[in-house]
């Protein structure tokens, strides 16, 4: 029987395969639909896809970083739709990078570990963290940096961990680990650089 609520697949293929371009997610190349949100002070987008899309997943956009902030777990009328938000600053965040160099006289793997500082989207904002308006501000010293939740970024970004951003040194006060797959940082202006 015909079901008037249910989307044509094909339809949809066609589209997205049309009007739809190629977009980075989390490093691995997928098409999609990319509009506008409405007008406001955060350069929000919908991002459309026939692929899974998840909370806190990278999305590289040309040349421009974004972090999608909604959850968006099942298909809606066979595609997947979430909300992805600019990144406006790159954080360094330092991470141990091992080498293979060669064996031992036993034959056990030797590594040549060096930290190297990994340039990290994230989104910087000196309000609550909030989709819709009314969010609530931030102490006057104090900002939230919202970045992906992996293993490189909760190893390193912990509670009273400095790291330096906008030409000033900052400590973190907390990490907010209540949106999978974001890390949600609250951090105090410690000095200038």
């Amino acid at each position: 029987m015909f079901n008037i609520f249910e989307s044509n697949k094909e339809d949809l293929l066609y589209i997205v395969d049309n009007f739809g371009r190629e977009v980075s997610i989390n490093n691995k190349t997928v098409k999609a639909i990319i509009t506008n949100n409405v007008v406001s002070e955060y350069e929000d987008r919908y991002i459309l896809s026939t692929q899974s899309i998840k909370r806190g997943e990278l999305v590289k956009d040309g040349t421009e970083n974004y972090l999608v902030i909604t959850e968006s777990v099942s298909k809606r009328y066979s595609k997947y739709k979430a909300i992805m938000r600019h990144c406006n600053y790159t954080l360094d965040v330092p991470k141990e990078v091992c080498k293979l160099i060669g064996r031992d006289s036993s034959g056990r793997p030797v590594y040549d570990c060096t930290n190297q500082l990994i340039p990290t989207p994230v989104i910087v904002d000196n309000k609550s963290f909030s989709i819709m308006e009314g969010a609530i501000r931030l102490p006057n010293n104090q900002i939230l940096v919202t970045m992906q939740d992996n293993v490189a970024n909760k190893t390193e970004m912990v509670t009273n961990k400095e790291f330096e951003l906008m030409d000033s040194t900052w400590v973190v006060l907390n990490v907010d680990l209540t949106k999978n797959g974001l890390l949600l940082m609250t951090c105090e202006f410690k000095s200038e650089v």
